[in-house]
């Protein structure tokens, strides 16, 4: 296998709007549907523990955030790595982007690890300080230490993912994803209730089987990974080189920061609604699932959108990356869109498919709804960030998330929630604002395309 690859970008040779539109949209259903599927793991989950009652919900997902959120940086970085890889590809450079993915491998497995740890020592305390109740705490404790053991598989599965979609590939991250939700499924079905032993294994059995189906999943896309052209022998060469490790942290390291502030603004909201009580938490944890369904395949269409946009740039071809920008925006807001409509139409169904509890749903009803009516800006909200990525100003999109994070949606969140005590309903108006906010700044530094001449 040469260095050099000889094959002409596929995603910069088009000739016509229909071929650039076809072009997208093969690259992007993967996405999409694979990000859908990552929903579909977390809606399984919520619904199998919403069976168990509102303190295990509670627990599930005030354990759940924590864990993402220590592990938000090496999703920020994986973002940054595509950026890198699709410029590669996109000037026929595979050399450099199996470099890349190997200094990207050193320092994402590194930081996992010693997360990993401090979370199976620490997890009570952890739940103690985020303000659960000792209930909460009894369940979480064992729930999070059993799932950050397996964290480093997540991890894999996130770079080994983000190098593939910068190549082009977004198929195979989505069968890995595929394979992850029927075992979890499957698996978290058997063990939760009392299917294959007595009493079954409860919360626990959540645990247990996505920890399974992370070690399933990565297994499947480190070998699929090793059989296309660039993870043919990217083991081989320089795993130490300061000059690659100061460009991955250039471009991954504002990406990374963006992720931690985004989900650290989310995190906040969280132990917001946490202070509401453990109905209002459960409401809060059912909510979220459902919301989850645009966000995701909106953050789908922006992987394809990055990708492309990365290699057009790559192929010099910043006439072309924005043609792309523009076309995958239009679909994020068409399919964030229909979303919306279905959770204005139909919010008590959608939270019976969570929970049997009579309170929680018809709590959660109202928010529901209000969500439902500005959810098509998940679309644009993400779609354009993606573009930025893509490009590689990471530095900001890192801004668009500390601007409509920090000074509109968490500020606005404690005043709607608290001081005006609309409760959980003041949490999503904030969201709703804070969306708002990151589509107006998207679009203005989209339109202004300084972004179109960022050195990667």
């Amino acid at each position: 296998m040469s260095e050099k690859s000889t094959v002409t970008p596929p995603l910069a040779a088009v000739t016509s709007r229909g071929a650039l539109r076809r072009r997208l949209y093969v690259l992007a259903w993967p996405s999409v549907l694979e990000n859908l599927l990552h929903s579909l793991v977390f809606m399984i989950n919520t619904a199998l523990v919403g069976r168990l009652g509102a303190e295990a919900l509670g627990a599930a997902g005030i354990a759940n955030h924590i864990m993402f959120f220590v592990i938000t940086p090496v999703y920020g970085f994986a973002a940054g790595l595509l950026a890198i890889v699709a410029r590669a590809i996109g000037r026929n450079d595979l050399a450099d982007a199996q470099r890349a993915s190997r200094h990207a491998f050193t320092i994402g497995m590194g930081f996992t690890i010693v997360v990993s740890v401090l979370l199976m020592t620490l997890a009570a305390p952890i739940l103690h300080a985020a303000g659960a109740d000792a209930e909460v705490v009894a369940l979480g404790s064992p729930f999070l230490r059993v799932a950050s053991i397996f964290t480093v598989f997540q991890t894999g599965i996130m770079l080994l993912g983000a190098v593939l979609r910068g190549a082009g590939d977004t198929r195979t991250p989505m069968v890995a994803t595929m394979v992850m939700t029927i075992i979890d499924g499957v698996g978290g079905y058997l063990l939760v209730f009392d299917v294959i032993g007595p009493g079954g294994l409860g919360l626990m059995g959540v645990a247990v089987a996505f920890s399974v189906a992370r070690v399933v999943g990565f297994g499947y896309i480190f070998v699929a990974f090793g059989r296309r052209p660039i993870g043919w022998k990217w083991w081989r060469g320089s795993w130490m080189e300061l000059s690659v490790f100061r460009r991955l942290i250039r471009v991954g390291g504002p990406a990374a920061a963006e992720q931690t502030m985004t989900f650290g603004g989310i995190f906040v909201t969280q132990l917001m609604a946490l202070r509401l009580g453990t109905v209002q938490f459960a409401t809060h944890s059912v909510i979220g699932p459902i919301t989850s369904l645009p966000f995701t395949a909106a953050v789908g269409l922006s992987f394809a959108a990055a990708t492309s946009v990365g290699q057009c740039l790559g192929a010099r071809r910043p006439d072309l990356a924005r043609r792309y920008g523009v076309e995958a925006n239009a679909a994020s807001i068409v399919m964030a869109g229909g979303f919306g409509a279905v959770m204005v139409a139909f919010p008590e169904w959608l939270m019976s498919l969570y929970t049997t509890d009579p309170s929680v749903i018809s709590l959660g009803i109202v928010p529901l709804r209000v969500v439902g009516l500005f959810i098509f800006l998940y679309g644009p909200a993400n779609v354009l960030p993606g573009v930025l990525r893509g490009a590689g100003d990471t530095r900001s999109a890192l801004w668009i998330a500390i601007v409509a994070l920090w000074f509109v949606r968490v500020p606005v969140a404690f005043v709607l929630t608290f001081g005006l005590g609309m409760g959980l309903l003041g949490l999503w108006l904030a969201l709703g604002a804070g969306y708002v906010t990151r589509v107006l700044i998207a679009t203005w530094l989209f339109v202004r395309g300084r972004w179109q001449a960022v050195e990667v």
